[in-house]
Formats: structure tokens, sequence, C-alpha cells
């Protein structure tokens, strides 16, 4: 039993003997053994004599027994006690066995009959400590025989390092009749081994009768290894304890809710003391906007015994708001009911911010963003699909694919779902139209992925209509820029060629092209990179942009650009198309500019000296910031930057923010190209504000030992402006064919009419009079139409 009474350890002899089960007595008052008992009383006068006994009746059977308390100590302090019962003999009634001059104790039979059924050891010594006596008990508790035992003395069996301590302790006893010392050492066992024992020798050397030391002992090795064993596991769950405080949320609470404890992590995120919520309600935390039918399905999950789990938002002291995930574990007494709950808590309130973010940008951004099953029915769409498509979220995930993209697309769309499903890649981009709730139609590009979640695809859609028009309409541009077309069908062989193609390659309108025939305009190295490229295409590689020397049909020999792309039907490509511009200028300017590059490379004064004296506008800068590292005299001319000013800025800054992108793109796209590269034609803008329109051709170099890129400008500003001059000389000169063929030939016809008439008549003086008018009249009309055409065709 522990001070309290409580019993701690119960054997399998005491189950018997009074008839209780451990899981019955465990932890309980040792009161419940007996009907009638003065056990506290009794507990208290063990501090003062060596032990205490009584007749008292068991609870269960009801059968007077004998009982004996004695202190046991552990650690040096009395804090526990050791309960001994035994059956009295038939008829024998002792009495109350409490005083300790009741010739009951000194009864030498029923002395002897106790010890010797006792399950602890009892040994008596005289006063040299040699052996007289030996219980059942202690033979096998130590493993020696009466007959090996008798010729030790008690210091023979002791452990070396416990021998002084069990010296000291006996010379002191012998100084005291009648008292008892308690004592822990190690005593040797008959195998060799040592074994733990704990002690109460008693100095009866004084009692007629016993003449005796009297020493009551038990083996505590299992106990010994019971509390290493425990020590072990209390650590270890100290260290589980310590690794869940720093980890997780934790609230005990009674079975009522009201808090018991909660650990450091709780104060922190909620800014309570313990003091603050010991008692306190544990509901009076959660964020009250949850409906009561939630708070009650918790409590009756905990009724029951069932774990809870959730996700709960709480409200902390200062009132702001953290969200914890929560495991909710009711512990049950014996009957099944809770008699308190723990709840181990995780804060999750930053992944629930970014969840809500996530939210709140799914509903803000301006594409349809939706789910889509393998059944192409839609499960779940983004606010934006009302103003793209004029659908609620509601109307369209009641739709599947098929009810709205266009019917033209639609066997294409299943047949490139199919694809998709069945094929290893787990994204995939595309473009189609839709039919839009008014009826009209739309063109959408998608990037679909796989969803973790089996049968789930997860799309997004951008509205590319205006874009669509915008390549039509580039196509109008391109045959104004003198850019032709081409088409190649691979399963036949057949080319197709723009008027533009065939005039920019010097062959008859009546050419008849086929791919076998490449051979005439191309040398083998042209030929081996175009046909790659087409290749490349037809087996569903990227478009291609190849820039190739060709001979024309005159025996020209130019440098044209090549772009091209494949179309697709059920994973064939049907056709390889695209378009061809004349390059040669820029080109052989370029392959100066390589020249000079290679030059520049390999000697440094006579890079300077060409860098510097070059006529147009040149700079270097640095491949990975962007950063001007050198500037020639034509750029700082062009741009009207000092060279200070140049060196402390980079391209971006010289770009406007509207084409940051494009550059970023463009600046990926030439790492791929360690040599040459032509990027297109980009926007700069001048000191001044003046935007410009610029061709740059850049190379790759080393400078100063940094990765860089050598850049001529190709101020193409003019050239554009007077294509535009061109088209409005166009459009003028189409009005003007207009008037001739409508305003001027109405006076003409008149005129022509009254000529006819003069000669196939013969009018009077008076008619001739009046027709000569009439033709005097509509000269002077048509002289003012000349007038307006000729104003017209000079203005501006």
């Amino acid at each position: 039993m522990n001070q309290q009474g409580e019993v701690i350890n119960w054997n399998t002899g005491a189950a018997r003997f009074f008839g209780f089960e451990p899981a019955e007595v465990l932890g309980m008052p040792a009161d419940i053994l007996f009907s009638q008992s003065q056990l506290a009383q009794a507990l208290l006068s063990t501090h003062s004599r060596p032990f205490y006994q009584a007749e008292w009746q068991l609870a269960r059977g009801g059968e007077m027994v004998l009982v004996k308390l004695q202190l046991i100590t552990t650690n040096g302090e009395g804090d526990s006690y050791a309960l001994l019962g035994q059956s009295l003999s038939g008829g024998y009634k002792p009495g109350n066995a409490s005083d300790a001059d009741s010739p009951f104790l000194y009864n030498e039979s029923l002395f002897r009959q106790l010890i010797e059924h006792s399950h602890s050891g009892i040994s008596l010594f005289d006063s040299r400590l040699n052996f007289i006596y030996r219980s059942p008990s202690a033979a096998r508790i130590t493993g020696f025989k009466d007959t090996q035992r008798a010729v030790l003395t008690v210091y023979e069996t002791v452990h070396p390092e416990d021998l002084a301590h069990v010296k000291a302790v006996l010379n002191d006893l012998m100084l005291f009749p009648g008292q008892s010392r308690q004592c822990h050492f190690r005593c040797q066992h008959a195998d060799g081994h040592f074994i733990h024992l704990d002690c109460i020798f008693t100095n009866w050397l004084d009692e007629p009768g016993i003449r005796a030391i009297v020493l009551n002992f038990h083996d505590v090795i299992e106990t010994k290894l019971s509390e290493t064993k425990l020590d072990g596991m209390m650590q270890e769950l100290s260290a589980y304890q310590y690794a869940l405080d720093e980890a997780a949320i934790v609230v005990v609470t009674d079975r009522f809710g009201s808090i018991t404890h909660v650990n450091d992590y709780f104060c922190r995120i909620s800014g309570y003391s313990r003091e603050e919520v010991l008692g306190m309600d544990h509901q009076l935390l959660i964020y009250n906007h949850y409906p009561k039918a939630f708070l009650k399905n918790i409590r009756h999950n905990l009724a029951m015994g069932k774990i809870w789990r959730g996700d709960i938002r709480n409200r902390a002291k200062d009132k702001s708001f953290y969200w914890v995930t929560t495991t909710i574990v009711p512990f049950l007494n014996p009957d099944g009911k809770p008699y308190r709950h723990i709840a181990i808590c995780y804060d999750i309130t930053a992944g629930k911010q970014a969840e809500e973010e996530l939210q709140r940008l799914f509903e803000s951004v301006p594409d349809i963003v939706c789910t889509v099953g393998t059944n192409r029915r839609f499960r779940w769409v983004n606010p934006a699909v009302r103003n793209i498509l004029g659908y609620t979220e509601d109307e369209f995930v009641q739709k599947t694919i098929d009810e709205l993209i266009h019917p033209a697309d639609r066997e294409v769309s299943r047949h490139r779902m199919k694809r998709f499903i069945e094929a290893e890649i787990d994204t995939h981009s595309f473009e189609n139209r839709y039919i839009k709730k008014d009826g009209s139609v739309i063109n959408l590009a998608w990037s679909v992925r796989k969803s973790p979640e089996e049968g789930i695809h997860f799309c997004i859609a951008r509205d590319i209509t205006e874009k669509k028009q915008l390549e039509e309409l580039l196509h109008k541009t391109n045959e104004l820029a003198h850019i032709g077309s081409w088409a190649l069908y691979p399963q036949t062989g057949n080319v197709f060629w723009s008027d533009i193609t065939r005039e920019l390659l010097e062959v008859a309108p009546d050419y008849d092209m086929q791919w076998h025939m490449a051979d005439i305009f191309c040398g083998p190295e042209s030929l081996n990179k175009i046909n790659g490229s087409i290749d490349d295409v037809i087996n569903g590689g990227d478009p291609f942009n190849i820039e190739i020397e060709v001979r024309t049909g005159g025996g020209k020999m130019i440098w044209v650009s090549i772009l091209g792309e494949g179309k697709f039907d059920g994973g064939v490509c049907t056709q390889v198309y695209g378009t061809v511009q004349d390059i040669d200028i820029q080109k052989r300017a370029q392959l100066k500019l390589q020249e000079q590059a290679e030059e520049l490379a390999a000697s440094g004064q006579r890079y300077g000296e060409l860098f510097h004296m070059n006529p147009l506008p040149m700079f270097v800068f640095d491949a990975d910031t962007l950063a001007f590292m050198d500037i020639n005299s034509a750029a700082i001319k062009q741009y009207g930057y000092s060279r200070e000013e140049f060196l402390s800025m980079t391209l971006r800054e010289i770009r406007p923010a509207g084409e940051v992108d494009r550059l970023n793109r463009a600046v990926e796209e030439r790492r791929l190209h360690n040599h040459l590269f032509r990027p297109g034609v980009f926007t700069h803008l001048k000191k001044n504000g003046e935007a410009i329109q610029v061709e740059i051709v850049s190379s790759a170099l080393q400078y100063h030992e940094r990765p860089a890129r050598l850049a001529l400008v190709l101020d193409v500003t003019e050239r554009n402006r007077q294509v535009a001059e061109i088209e409005a000389q166009n459009k003028k000169l189409r009005e003007i064919s207009w008037m001739q063929s409508h305003i001027v030939r109405a006076p003409l016809s008149r005129i022509m009419g009254l000529v006819n008439l003069l000669h196939d008549t013969n009018p009077n003086n008076k008619e001739i009079a009046e027709i000569t008018g009439y033709i005097q009249l509509s000269a002077k009309e048509l002289d003012q139409v000349i007038q307006n055409i000729t104003d017209s065709a000079f203005s501006n």
C-alpha cells in the first residue's frame, strides 16, 4: 500500500486469500478488503514499532483472519506498507494483538506457524550474527540450504560494496534492544549472483523466548527491475510528452467539458494563461459562428465514447482567430462512460489562410478555373465562367463538355481526352471553340493537369478570341509586309506556295512545286536543316523557326527566315505550314557582325575599335542580370543617355513596362543560342521618352570573365513608318480608283451623249446652243472632279 493506504501491488496469493481480482483493488483503499478495520490508525502505529497485528473480518467470505502490517522503506524513506494476511486456526481467538505486551506476540507455536508460511524470509542470528534459524521462504529466496548457511555469518553473504552500510546498521542496532532498523543491500545467491533485499533487522536479544536478532526480508529484484523498467517508461513518456507539448496544443477537460489542464503551446497560441482557463468551459473558446448542431454532434460522439476528429476555428484572448485540426479522445471508466477528455490540436492557421487566399484567387482570377471528370462532366468552376461563357456556376456544372464545345471540335476533343487519360504525361495544352449561353462562339486556350484524385482533371481556360482575331489580322498584315506562306502535305508530298512566296523565290505563278524537288532551291546544308525541322514537327515536335540560304529560280542566293508548325488530326500530322520572309540584308549584316564578334574575341584592341567606331548602335550586356557592361558612341547618340547613365542601367529600363515579359521570354530563348540570335522587333525608349522600333541581333561572348552578349541595334522605326505610309497611299489610290470609276464616269457619260446627239441629229441653232451649254456644264463638273482627285492625291 502507498502512504494513503491505497493498494499498489497485489500478488496471486492475495487474490486467492482476499477474493479480489487485481483490477478491483489496485488504486483503491485497502479498507475494502475488510468488513471493519482501523487501517489508518494501524498504519500510523507501524512508525513506532516493528509491525502491527490484529484480527479483522474479511469483506468477502466473512472469515476472521490475522493481519500483519509493516512499514517498508524504499530509497531511505518510509513511503509504503506491506500487508500480510493469514487464516486463524480453528477456534483460536487471540483478541486484539495491537498491544505490544500481549502474550500473543510471543506464542512460539503461532509465531513459527506465521513465519513459516510467510512469503517474506525470516532469519534469526545470535549476538555474533551466526544463523540460528531460517524460514522456508529464506531458503527459497537465497537458494542456500540450512547446512550451507549454518557455517556463514551474515556479513559473508553481503555484497562487498554494501558491507560497510550493513555493519553500520547492525552495530547501531546492537545498542538499542527492542528496536528495528531498515536496510537495503545486495545478498549473494547460492548460484553466485547477487539479489536485492529489502530488510528489517529487529534486536530481540533481550526478549525471553527469542533471544535473537530477527531479520525480516524479501527479494525485490523484480521490483527493482520493474522500477528500472518503470523509470525507462517514465523517461520515454516524458520524452513523448515533451515532443507532444512542443508539436501540439493539449487541452484536458473533465466529463462536463471544464478545462483541467492546458500545455504551454495552448497558452502561446491562445494568449490565455493557465489560471485564466482552468475551470472554463472548453466550448467558450470555439468561434461562435458554428451552428448548435455542430457542437451537439461533438458532445454526442464523446458521450458515446467515440473519438472525434475535425477542424475547428478558435477565438484567442485578443479576439483574433486561429485554426486547429483536432482529435478529442474520451477516457472511459469501467462502465464505459467518459470521465475525462483530452484534445490534441495542431495549428493549421497558415494552411487555412492559404486555402482562403487560394479560394479568393480562384474567385478573382479572370480565367475559367474548373475541375472535370473523365466522364466529361464538370465538377466545379469559379465565377469567371459568368463573364466568359455567360453561365452561372450552378448552370455550368450541370453541363458536359459535349454540350458546350463547338460541334466541329467535339470528336477531336473526345479523342484528345482519351489519349491524355491513357498517356503517362500529367499536363496538356490545346485550343478549341465553345458555344456561349447567348449562342456566340468563343475561342479558348486550355491548360489541363491530372489531379491526384483519380478520375479528376484540373483545368484553366483563357479567352483567346481576340488573339485569334489578331492572328487573322496578322495574316492580312503579312501580305502587306511581303511575308509569304507555304504548306506541305506529308501524305502526298504536295507543296503550296502563296503568290508572295513565288515572287520571293522568283518562280512563275504556275510553277508546280513538289517536296522532292526541294534540292533545286536548297543546298545540302540548308536541305538537311529544313528536312530535319519538318520531320520533327511531323513526329509531334515543337514548331520551328530557322534561317537558311536558298537559291531562287533566277539563280540568286538569298537568306530566308522560315517558320513552321504542324496540324494534326487524330494524332497524325496532315499538314505542315508556315511563313517565309526575305532576310537577306539583315542576315548578311548578322554574319558580318558574327565575323566581327569572332574577331573581337581574338583581339581585345580590335574589338574596341570595331565596337566603338561602328556606325550602328551596339552594346554589351550581362547575360544573367541584363546590366549594360559596355556601350558604343552610336548607341549613346541614338538613345540620348550618357555612358555613365547606361552603365548604371539594365535592358529592362529601356523597355516599356508592357514589354518586360516579352524581354524575359527572349532572354530565356536566347540561352539556347550560343552565337548569333535575332529575337525580333522590340520597342525601346530613348531618354527623352520617344519610343523607337528596333531589331536586335546578339551573339554570346565572355566579357571581363562574365557571360555576356554583344547586341547590334537596327532602328526600323523609319522602315515601319514608310510601310505605314505606303499602306496609306494604297488606301488613297483605292479611293481615287473608286472616284474614277464612279464620279468621273457620270459627267463624262453626259458629254459623250451630248456629242453623239450633235453628230446624229440636225439641230437648229437654238438646240445647238442648249446642247453646247449642257456640254460646257458637264465639262466644268468633270474639271472639278479631276481637281478633287488631284487635291486628294497630293494631300498630306
